[in-house]
């Protein structure tokens, strides 16, 4: 039997400083600049709701944007980036 594959959004590297980085492909199902709170949902269902950095603009992004973020095992996000069809 073949071993099962990590879901997407735990695979990870280690980042600088010695945390695990992942990554998530989804769609923002809920954005809150105010709070600096984002849901993304992945291909599979799964929401999870992250934590934006303090240097982080939400400004461009929309609820329904396709995106692949980077975040820390804390759940902050450290890099977001739209991405195009």
């Amino acid at each position: 039997m073949p071993p099962m594959e990590t879901p997407p959004h735990t695979r990870g590297k280690t980042a600088a400083g010695g945390g695990m980085e992942r990554k998530v492909t989804g769609i923002i199902s809920n954005i809150s600049p105010d709070t600096g709170k984002m849901t993304i949902t992945d291909a599979s269902g799964i929401s999870i709701t992250f934590s934006t950095g303090p240097n982080m603009d939400l400004k461009d992004f929309r609820t329904g944007d396709q995106v692949v973020a980077e975040y820390s095992s804390s759940g902050v996000i450290q890099s977001i980036e739209k991405q195009t069809e």
